[in-house]
């Protein structure tokens, strides 16, 4: 049976279909000319379309930015003139004398926390050096 198939027997029909093939698929020269005018056209579109977008872009940054450097983002407040300081001219004594007041006047509330530390740190440095010297005083003899 299998001496019965020959592939002679199939050659004629395959090539037959083959040219039919090649026949359809061969195109004369006007139908490839106008294939690739088409797809020219069609991509000249697409370039023709994307410069002015990609023009107008680049436009509209270049107009933002100089807004940006031209306007101001708040307006400076006016600063006034300082009226002149005037000089005293006061003797050393009379300088002492007011340093001294004012030391004396006591202070603010705001600094009464700050007072009250530093009088407890001066009264543990007292304390400190009082005991020392009672330890020299113990190992002196």
């Amino acid at each position: 049976m299998a001496d019965d198939f020959d592939g002679d027997d199939m050659k004629g029909p395959l090539e037959g279909w083959r040219e039919s093939i090649a026949e359809r698929a061969e195109r004369p020269d006007w139908f490839w000319s106008r294939q690739h005018a088409r797809v020219m056209s069609q991509i000249n579109a697409q370039r023709a379309t994307s410069v002015p977008k990609l023009a107008w872009a680049s436009l509209a940054a270049t107009i933002a930015v100089a807004m940006l450097l031209i306007l101001p983002t708040r307006p400076e407040k006016q600063i006034q003139p300082q009226a002149k300081v005037q000089q005293v001219v006061m003797s050393d004594h009379d300088l002492m004398l007011a340093v001294e007041r004012t030391l004396n006047a006591g202070t603010p509330s705001s600094l009464e926390p700050a007072s009250l530390l530093a009088d407890e740190m001066n009264q543990a440095l007292e304390t400190q050096v009082q005991s020392r010297k009672a330890k020299e005083r113990k190992y002196e003899n």
